[in-house]
This record gives C-alpha cells, sequence and structure tokens, in this order.
C-alpha cells in the first residue's frame, strides 16, 4: 500500500507545523492560567466568607449577651426579682415603691440604648403589662400585645427569644417562680431593625451576595438580599437544616456557596449564600487580559513562523532550483556553501557529485 503523498512546499508545512504548535501551547498556558486563577480567586472569596461570616457570628453573640445581661438583672438582683413576684401576687395594687424600682429599671435599659424603642414587662397573672417608652412609662392592659409570644411552639427554650414584630426586632425572656418554676412574667425589648441591618450591611462584599438571619423556631429576623434573593429565599431552609448538622457548615449547591453559623447555641441562626457570579464577575476582566495576551502571542507567533519558515527553508528552496536545472552535459560549476549544517552538507555533496 503507497503511502498519501502530502503536497505543498516545504515551506507550508514548516510554518502551519510551527503555527498550529505555537498556538497550542499559547491556548493550553492562557487556559492553566485561567483556571489557576480561578482556582485561587474561588479559594479566596471561601476565606474571606468565612472570615466575615465568623466576624458576624461573633457580633451578634455579643448582642445576644447584651440582652441577656439586661434580662438577667431582674433574675440576679434581689430587689427586683422580689418586686417582678410582688407585682405578680398583688396586681395593681402592689406597694409604689415596688412599681418605681421596676419602673427605673426599665427607663435605665432604654436610656443606655438608643437602638431600643420600647420595654415591655408583662404581668402573667393578671394579664396587665408596665410598659417604658422613651416618652415615660405606665400600665396598661396587655390585650393581644402577647399574640407573637403565644404562637412559639410548646417546649422550645424561653431564656432569650428572638422574634420579628412588624418593623422592629423583639427580644423575650420569661421570668420563673423558683419555689414552683410557674412564669410569672416576660420581658420583651422591642429595638430598631435598622441596627441589624447595617451590620449586615458591614460584612457584604459585593451584590452576589445574601444574608439571612433566623431565630431558633426558624423565623426569618432579618435579611440582606443581593441578586441571588429568589434561589436564596427558595433553599435556605433546607440548605440551613443540612448545614446545621454538618461538620463543616459550609456546601455549593444551586450556583452558590453557602455558609452556616449558630449564634449563642441557636439562638440566632446566620445564612450567608453567595453566588458563583461573584468569582465569573471578579474575573471577567482577567479573561478579557487572557484573550488579549492570546491573540497578541498568536499575532507574534504567526509573525515568527512565518520568517523562522523562511529561514530555513530558503536553502533547501534554492538548492532545489539548482538540483531541478542541472543537466548532464551542463559545464556549469556548482556553487558550494560555506556552511557547516546539513544543507551546506547535502549542498556540497550535490556539488562533487556534479561535477564528476
Amino acid at each position: 500500500m503507497k503511502k498519501p503523498i502530502i503536497r505543498g512546499s516545504i515551506r507550508k508545512k514548516l510554518f502551519f507545523s510551527m503555527l498550529l504548535l505555537s498556538v497550542c501551547i499559547t491556548a493550553a498556558v492562557t487556559l492553566v492560567a485561567l483556571f489557576s486563577t480561578y482556582s485561587t480567586m474561588r479559594e479566596q472569596l471561601i476565606y474571606d466568607r468565612r472570615t466575615n461570616i465568623g466576624w458576624l457570628e461573633n457580633r451578634l453573640y455579643l448582642e445576644t449577651k447584651n440582652d441577656m445581661n439586661r434580662f438577667y438583672e431582674f433574675e440576679v438582683s434581689k430587689t427586683l426579682k422580689n418586686d417582678v413576684l410582688s407585682w405578680y401576687t398583688g396586681g395593681n395594687n402592689t406597694d409604689y415603691a415596688a412599681k418605681l424600682d421596676l419602673i427605673n429599671a426599665l427607663n435605665s435599659i432604654i436610656s443606655l440604648d438608643n437602638n431600643i424603642n420600647s420595654i415591655d414587662l408583662f404581668n402573667l397573672g393578671n394579664d396587665t403589662v408596665l410598659r417604658a417608652e422613651r416618652s415615660g412609662a405606665s400600665f396598661l392592659e396587655t390585650g393581644d400585645a402577647l399574640s407573637a409570644w403565644n404562637a412559639r411552639k410548646a417546649g422550645m427554650q424561653t431564656n432569650t427569644v428572638y422574634l420579628r414584630q412588624g418593623r422592629e426586632i423583639v427580644a423575650y425572656h420569661q421570668i420563673f417562680r423558683f419555689n414552683d418554676n410557674q412564669p410569672v412574667a416576660l420581658i420583651a425589648i422591642h429595638q430598631r431593625q435598622y441596627k441589624l441591618q447595617d451590620i449586615l450591611a458591614d460584612i457584604k462584599i459585593t451584590q452576589n451576595e445574601s444574608i439571612l438571619v433566623y431565630n431558633d423556631q426558624n423565623d426569618l429576623i432579618d435579611a440582606d438580599f443581593g441578586e441571588n434573593k429568589e434561589i436564596a429565599e427558595q433553599n435556605a431552609l433546607p440548605i440551613m437544616e443540612q448545614l446545621s448538622t454538618s461538620a463543616s457548615r459550609e456546601t455549593v449547591s444551586d450556583g452558590n456557596f453557602w455558609f452556616y453559623r449558630a449564634v449563642n447555641g441557636g439562638k440566632l441562626r446566620i445564612l450567608l449564600a453567595v453566588s458563583d457570579q461573584a468569582i465569573v464577575s471578579s474575573l471577567q476582566k482577567t479573561v478579557l487580559a487572557g484573550v488579549l495576551v492570546f491573540f497578541a502571542a498568536v499575532l507574534t507567533t504567526v509573525a515568527a513562523s512565518a520568517a523562522f519558515a523562511r529561514f530555513l527553508s530558503k536553502p533547501l528552496i534554492e538548492l532545489a532550483a539548482r538540483m531541478g536545472k542541472i543537466r548532464l552535459d551542463s559545464s556549469q560549476p556548482m556553487e558550494r556553501s560555506e556552511g557547516e549544517d546539513e544543507i551546506g552538507l547535502l549542498q556540497n555533496s550535490f556539488a562533487d557529485m556534479a561535477e564528476r
């Protein structure tokens, strides 16, 4: 079987061979660089978001501890605890000094934090509430003010609970009588939502991420949504339940990186969803630079290949032309080469043969 004949000049063969090899190498280097950049940026994104959600976990832990310290004043202080018990037993007929102590305690808490709108101290024995606002304090009927608390699932912890009510975040704490563990009062601190919103906004790096904060019964307390809002809302609860039992507390799903943290034993739960588009967007400049470098390299390669192919093939082409013109009766001497490479050896050998 005859081998196929590859037609075309040696110059073209050299040019296209070198061009193909150079383009392949350039393309491979460009792809490797882009893949390496993507991997590096992916790891950097994960590291940055781990740092951010860790910072948010610590910040919210301090906030919950601050609320707990406010609540425990009514547990630790014997005077306030006795005043609460006295009010529970005697109702509005309680000693004036006990009422004044309770009012002063609530007003003191409000005065130290501008983010608190009001504080309610509910008497669970006679459906009355002591409401302290910046304008003053008053005793009112409970009415439906406890509807959100009463809707809470039975058997859940009651020492520090967060519920969302309209434009406020309300922290609750239930006070029990020591001897029979009977709930006697409930404290509700009504806080502005802006404080938490500012905290969430501080840790966002791009618009391709969403931060959600839930309470211990999976009610959404607050969120700062990004461009991945729809996916974050749809998948937040399943992902959060999955990660709450996972050792890594991180996963990749639906084109998003998910990070989960529990604050103070799960009193608050944080979920951070970062879209993979955050990396793609960051890579756009890198990809553009890579494409420009690739085309520049290709153009340089074309010019270099053409010049190199011409340099290598020129002596062979000239020798082939002389060999095509030589005749047995020719008396014209063959030109000899001073080169010591294979082409020079071939030319001189042919000159010797022609002379003989």
